[in-house]
């Protein structure tokens, strides 16, 4: 039986429904610690998978539009998932990162994300592998065009071999670009 389009994009998309809490505390001048907790269920046309993350985060801010940060990050699959994304047992994330956040006098937005570190994967029933890189980058360039008008460049790349949400192997890479024109409806 052929499947139709539609109906398989539900069946290997699977429908999230996640709840999640951010806690930052400024410890000294410019420096904060964050906690990161979120837990998803997954639902597809095949199973129901649960995603648990947990996040530690020291970030200093250097100037106001630069902030630098340590960051450890663990993601839980509860069981591996027939509907064809990846779901280890455990993903464990070690990167340094930076944001910055620049607007210019004519009120054009320049930011960039950065990181770089190290990453290593258990697949379900199996121990952890070994670290690897973790490089990721996200920029945008916003540019207001008139009241209510603004042209968008964003640019998103992974090269950590897994991507937290939505990757159907361990090998993952990626590279996407966009360009938008965002206008306001009255």
């Amino acid at each position: 039986m052929r499947v139709p389009r539609s109906m398989w994009s539900r069946c290997i998309e699977p429908w999230t429904r996640s709840i999640g809490a951010i806690v930052e505390v400024p410890v000294a001048s410019g420096l904060k610690l964050r906690g990161i907790g979120r837990t998803a269920a997954l639902s597809s046309a095949f199973d129901v998978n649960h995603r648990t993350t947990f996040a530690g985060v020291a970030a200093l801010a250097v100037t106001p539009s630069v902030e630098v940060s340590a960051q450890m990050h663990e993601i839980r699959y509860s069981r591996p998932s027939s509907a064809g994304y990846f779901a280890p047992r455990l993903i464990q994330i070690a990167q340094a990162g930076s944001y910055i956040e620049i607007e210019t006098a004519r009120s054009m937005v320049l930011a960039f994300d950065l990181g770089v570190g190290v990453q290593r994967v258990a697949q379900q029933g199996a121990a952890l592998g070994a670290w690897r890189r973790a490089l990721r980058l996200y920029s945008l360039i916003a540019v207001p065009l008139a009241p209510g008008r603004e042209l968008r460049f964003e640019l998103d790349s992974d090269d950590s071999g897994v991507a937290t949400e939505s990757a159907t192997t361990a090998q993952w890479r990626y590279v996407s670009m966009q360009l938008s024109l965002r206008v306001a409806l009255p």
